[in-house]
Formats: C-alpha cells, sequence, structure tokens
C-alpha cells in the first residue's frame, strides 16, 4: 500500500476498463491540473488480464483516442466460411497491458494522483462529499468513482433473472499460416450447444495466431474442464500443431438490472456508480469498452463545466429489443443459435453491427427483425408485457367487486326510500369482519416472523396495546389534536400502500395520494363530516368545511388523481377503479363510501402485499392472523350483544368505533411502514 493522505478531490475504486478510462478522460480535461484523485485497486496491473474490443466509425473519438494501443483492427468478418465487410465498421482490438501501461504513462505528469494496491471498503456519502474505508483509514474526498457492483444491484439481479457471457479461451500460436488475419469471426455455432447458447469466438492477430475463445450466454458459467474440451475439438480442425500462449477466462453479466433509473445523478450525490456497475455492459451483447468511453468522457465534461453528472441510461425501442432477447436466452436457450443464424445469414455484418451499436432507425430495423424467428420473441413479448396483465387480473377482480358493489349501493341509496339507519354501519362491519381486521392483524408475522418465542409475542402485544393507549388518551384529553393525527397518518398509509400497488411510490406522491383521497371524501360529504366532527366535540373545522366544501373536494380530488397518472399501463385499471370507487362516494353516505375504499380496494391490496412480502398463501396469512383477529370479533360481538341488551344508539356508537380504529390504526401503521420499507 502506497502512502495516502487525508483527503483527495476523486476516488476511483476499480483500476480496470471503467476506472481507468475515467482516469484517462479526466486527464484529457486537464481536470489534475488542480486536483487531486486516488486510484485504489489491489492488482497492480502489470500483466495482459484481459483484452478489449469495440467497434467503431472512423472519426469516432474512442478509436482515434486509443489509437496508440490498438494492437490490431478488423474490417471484415467471417460469416459461415463467407467474408463480409463490417463497413462503415471497424473492429479493434486493445491489450489489458497496452492499455494499463497507457494510461499510466498519461498519469506520470499528473503529481495530485495516487495509486494504492489495496481493496477498498464501504463507502459512506452526505451533499458535501464521501468517505472510503482502506484497511483502517478513512479517507475523505469529493466524488467517489466505484465499479463494484452494490449489494442493491445484485439482489435486484436474482429478481431481474440474469444470463451469464461467460467465455474460456486461448492465445495460440500455430505451426503452420493458416489464417485470415484480415477477417474474425464473431459467432461460430458449430459446437455442441448443450441446451444453452455458445459459440466458438475468433480473433486473428496473424497468419499463425490468434485468439480462439468458447462463449456461453447462459444461466450458467461455462467451466474450464467444459470449455477446454471444446478448444480441444475446435482446434483439431485446423491439422496442426498449435503452442497456448496465454488462457483468458471471464462472465459478463447480461441483465436489465444494472440499468440506472435516472438520466442523471445530482451533483449532491457523491458515489457514482461505473462500469458494470453503472449500466456500462450492453444487456444483450456484453459489450462495454465503447460504453465505458462515453460514460467517462461525459463525467469528465459535466465536472469541467460544474454540471450533474450523466449515467448510462438505456431506452426506448432499443431496451425494448433487449429485454425479450434476454428472456429468450435465459428462458429459451434452445432459441439463441437459431435466432443469430438466421440474423447473420440473412442482414449484412454492417448493418448488424449498427443495430447493436443502436444507430440505426425505425426503418433500418424493420429488416432486421423480419429476419428473425418469431415464434421466441412472440412469447417472450408475452411473458413481460401480456403474462403480468393475466397474473394482475385476479388481483384486479377484488377492485372489479368492489365496484359492482359501489354500482349496487348507489342504486339502493337512489332509489330505495329511507334506507335503514343501520345499514351504513353494517357495511362497515361485515368489512371489517374481513379482510379490514385480518389485514391488520398479521402485524406479528413480519415483526417477529412465523416462528417467535411467547416472552417476545407477549412484548409486542403490551407494546401494541401501549400506543393504542396512548392514542385514546390523546383523544379523551383533546379530540382536535387525536382527530388530526389520525387523519395525517391515515392518508400516509393509504398513500404509500396504493402508490406501492401502482408502482409509483415516493413521500411525495404517497402523501399526495392519502391526503386528496381523504380530503374528497370528507370534504365531498361536509353535512355528515361536520356531524361526526362534533360527535368528536371538534368544531373548529365545521365552519371551514360547511363554506369551503366544493374548493376541498375539487383540490382533493386532483390530489387523489395526480399519482396515478404516472403509473404503467398495467396498473392504470387499478388506478382508474380507485378513482372511480372514490368518485362513486358522491352519491353514498359517507361511511359507506369510506367502508367501500377502506374494505374494497386498501384492506385487499395491504392483504396481497403480505402475502407477496411473507412469500405465504392467503389461508396460512389468515390462520397466521387468527388469534387477533378473534380478539377483535369477540369484542365486536360483545359490543353488539350490549347495545343490543341495553339499546344503545347505533349512531352514537360510531365515534367510539372511530376511536378505537385510530388506536389499533396507530401501531399497524407504523410497522406496515416498516414492513414497506424493506421491501423497498
Amino acid at each position: 500500500m502506497g502512502k495516502i493522505n487525508d483527503r483527495y478531490d476523486y476516488v476511483v475504486i476499480g483500476a480496470g476498463g471503467a476506472g481507468m478510462q475515467l482516469v484517462y478522460r479526466l486527464i484529457i480535461e486537464g481536470i489534475f491540473e488542480d486536483r487531486t484523485a486516488l486510484i485504489i485497486d489491489p492488482d497492480t496491473k502489470e500483466k495482459n488480464d484481459r483484452t478489449w474490443c469495440f467497434w467503431a466509425r472512423d472519426g469516432d473519438d474512442i478509436a482515434e483516442a486509443y489509437a496508440p494501443v490498438i494492437s490490431k483492427s478488423w474490417s471484415s468478418c467471417l460469416v459461415d466460411g463467407d467474408v463480409q465487410s463490417l463497413k462503415p465498421y471497424t473492429y479493434h482490438h486493445i491489450s489489458g497491458i497496452d492499455f494499463y501501461n497507457f494510461v499510466k504513462q498519461s498519469l506520470s505528469g499528473c503529481d495530485g494522483v495516487e495509486w494504492i494496491y489495496a481493496s477498498a471498503g464501504h463507502v459512506e456519502h452526505s451533499d458535501d462529499g464521501a468517505v472510503v474505508s482502506v484497511g483502517d483509514k478513512l479517507i475523505q474526498c469529493g466524488y467517489v468513482f466505484d465499479s463494484r457492483i452494490p449489494v442493491s444491484q445484485k439482489e435486484k439481479l436474482k429478481v431481474e433473472g440474469m444470463v451469464w457471457q461467460s467465455f474460456y479461451g486461448w492465445r495460440v500460436k500455430l505451426d503452420n499460416a493458416l489464417l485470415n488475419e484480415e477477417a474474425f469471426t464473431m459467432m461460430d455455432f458449430g459446437i455442441p450447444q448443450q441446451g444453452s447458447t455458445q459459440f466458438i469466438y475468433e480473433l486473428p492477430y496473424g497468419r499463425d495466431e490468434m485468439l480462439v475463445e468458447v462463449t456461453r450466454f447462459d444461466k450458467h458459467a461455462i467451466t474450464k474442464d467444459e470449455a477446454e474440451r471444446m478448444l480441444s475439438i475446435h482446434m483439431s480442425a485446423y491439422g496442426c500443431n498449435y503452442n497456448i500462449l496465454e488462457k483468458e477466462e471471464g462472465k459478463i453479466p447480461m441483465t436489465m438490472g444494472l440499468q440506472p433509473d435516472k438520466a442523471h445523478v445530482h451533483l449532491k450525490n457523491r458515489h457514482i456508480h461505473i462500469g458494470t456497475a453503472g449500466g456500462a455492459v450492453k444487456p444483450s451483447t456484453g459489450y462495454a469498452f465503447k460504453s465505458m468511453y462515453d460514460h467517462a468522457s461525459q463525467i469528465a465534461h459535466a465536472i469541467k463545466e460544474d454540471q450533474d453528472l450523466p449515467v448510462i441510461k438505456q431506452e426506448g425501442r432499443f431496451a425494448f429489443y433487449d429485454r425479450l432477447l434476454l428472456t429468450i436466452l435465459y428462458m429459451m436457450p434452445q432459441w439463441g443459435k437459431p435466432i443469430f443464424t438466421s440474423l447473420l445469414s440473412k442482414v449484412s455484418m454492417g448493418r448488424v453491427i449498427e443495430f447493436l451499436d443502436e444507430r440505426t432507425n425505425l426503418a433500418n430495423e424493420i429488416p432486421i427483425l423480419w429476419s428473425l424467428p418469431f415464434r421466441p420473441f412472440f412469447k417472450s413479448l408475452y411473458i413481460n408485457y401480456l403474462a403480468p396483465v393475466f397474473t394482475d387480473s385476479k388481483r384486479l377482480a377484488t377492485d372489479l367487486v368492489t365496484l359492482l358493489i359501489m354500482g349496487v349501493l348507489i342504486g339502493v341509496y337512489s332509489y330505495v326510500d329511507d334506507p335503514p339507519a343501520s345499514l351504513e354501519l353494517s357495511i362497515l362491519l361485515v368489512g371489517l369482519v374481513f379482510p379490514g381486521i385480518p389485514h391488520g392483524s398479521c402485524d406479528h408475522v413480519f415483526s417477529l416472523g412465523r416462528q417467535t418465542s411467547a416472552p417476545k409475542l407477549m412484548s409486542f402485544v403490551m407494546t401494541y396495546l401501549l400506543v393504542m393507549a396512548v392514542v385514546i388518551g390523546v383523544w379523551l384529553v383533546n379530540p382536535l389534536v387525536g382527530l388530526v393525527l389520525f387523519l395525517i397518518y391515515s392518508a400516509w398509509h393509504f398513500g404509500e400502500t396504493d402508490t406501492l400497488h401502482w408502482s409509483v411510490y415516493s413521500p411525495w406522491t404517497a402523501w399526495m395520494h392519502g391526503m386528496g383521497l381523504l380530503l374528497f371524501l370528507l370534504a365531498s360529504h361536509p353535512v355528515e363530516t361536520v356531524t361526526y366532527f362534533e360527535s368528536f366535540r371538534v368544531f373548529v373545522l365545521s365552519d371551514v368545511l360547511i363554506n369551503y366544501h366544493v374548493e376541498l373536494s375539487v383540490i382533493g380530488f386532483v390530489l387523489l388523481v395526480l399519482p396515478g397518472i404516472l403509473s404503467s399501463i398495467w396498473t392504470k385499471p387499478s388506478w382508474l377503479i380507485t378513482v372511480l370507487v372514490v368518485s362513486g362516494g358522491l352519491f353514498l353516505p359517507l361511511l359507506p363510501a369510506f367502508a367501500l375504499y377502506f374494505v374494497g380496494l386498501h384492506s385487499w391490496r395491504g392483504w396481497r402485499h403480505l402475502q407477496d412480502g411473507l412469500e405465504i398463501s392467503s389461508i396460512e396469512l389468515f390462520k397466521a392472523s387468527m388469534p387477533f383477529s378473534v380478539s377483535a370479533y369477540v369484542l365486536f360481538i360483545l359490543l353488539f350483544l350490549m347495545s343490543r341488551l341495553y339499546a344503545w344508539d347505533i349512531e352514537g356508537l360510531v365515534p367510539w368505533i372511530f376511536i378505537f380504529i385510530a388506536a389499533i390504526s396507530a401501531p399497524h401503521i407504523v410497522l406496515m411502514h416498516i414492513f414497506y420499507d424493506r421491501a423497498r
């Protein structure tokens, strides 16, 4: 480990393709004339550990920038034995050791840049800087550029479904000069596929020397033994002796899961991911060197101009194409060979590379897409974009049932003279039996786990009851504070559940939707709302609500609707039904209007989220909820029997029911937020 200062302007973690290209571009932009940097990598980079290849047009910056270290270039490619031109592209090769030495030489005049051979540890960042741990030392800096894949992305890759591009190869010297050094072979599928998509890749450096590799696209990486058997068989076809000069192996993640969410990183974000971790690998090809160069150039320019830092974000139709192909390679690998062989036999290599370089227009792409077998792509289209609709249709069914019940209730309240007063309360109570109460009776399951000790469960229950007691105490001492707090945390909970259900969650969208929902429901029923407020002895809001209920209803509706506009086409029906159900409350009394949303939409969504998060069936979840659900049922039955025995006024019970709901909701909402936060 070399000398380490306490602070640098920049820290670059990883001296591979991404890190070294960023350092080089920062040199070119003159950033190191008055600033300092630290490069951290455990490897000294003094041997040829890899090769990089990229295609470029004449005049592309990358070809000019690395002209001193480009060891070989090809303008033609072999496809089934035929030589095809790559025009307007040229395929370039750079040896790892040549590249490292080139950047090191460029650094020779940069006194403020240091390189240490060590492993970086944890990174912490704030608005004004970052701290990187190296051994027992903490290094402060302005920005950290990190090529390591973070744990959060690794977890995302498990969900996304990742294809590995794994390869193993030899650099060989042949006894005879048999090779066509002017043309390389990108994909030779004349080897057994073994349930994967795999091919031979050849780069001839001269008439008697080449790199020959086996490359596999599959969920499982190729092993050294598998690859060497195939390489031996392949080389025997040359009919001559050869010597193995070097060996090369590696694997590259081919996945949409490494794509960043935003197009820029705010200047306040001091921990920037680059390379594979920054989305530089094109998902469908595994090529990254040129993308790393472009990203490094953009970052260096942004730093020089004090602008937000760009990220590598693939968008539009090319992301769509890549997702379809990756799904095929992941789930239907037997289609890999037919797809690539069909493409290479029907489309010129120049156009294929232009397509892979994402420089074609839609008119160019139609013949390319037409050359491919339709069946696997239609199936991939179904898996990615249609299957989620049918999967979510079961969940949408409960929303549709709620919409149907709303229509029935509107008919009852519109055409039945003088509906019984108990009907409103009955609607709410029936919904509370299921799923209202059970969805709130599973807090112990995700808080303590399915198997927990009696002391922990008892402690959990006592804490829960203590929070409830505090909430009831607040209501009894100051009903206004109790009511306002109840509305605030209920709005947050409703907004959080709905926006997560539509995949548009952010704190702002959750607050906006939840506050809009409650404001609309309450303001659109001003007389009833005021009656409830006054039953709680809360009079201060009555005049405002009566005088401005129309304006407040409009504001509430706008806030209710806006977050859902951001939802995808697949979750749009759920959002639309929510808007219709809440809007339909205009034609119903307040209590059934609220019950339709709370029971028919919110409780069911929370129930489904618990199922997904706990990976548990509905029956198992219901069983888990029973200890606390039964307690609530018994309580309600006792209240009902007492109300019949003592002829209690049903409407007079409503305030106390709401206070009880407010009390039991408070700890539930806190725990559900923790549950959702862990899921996020």
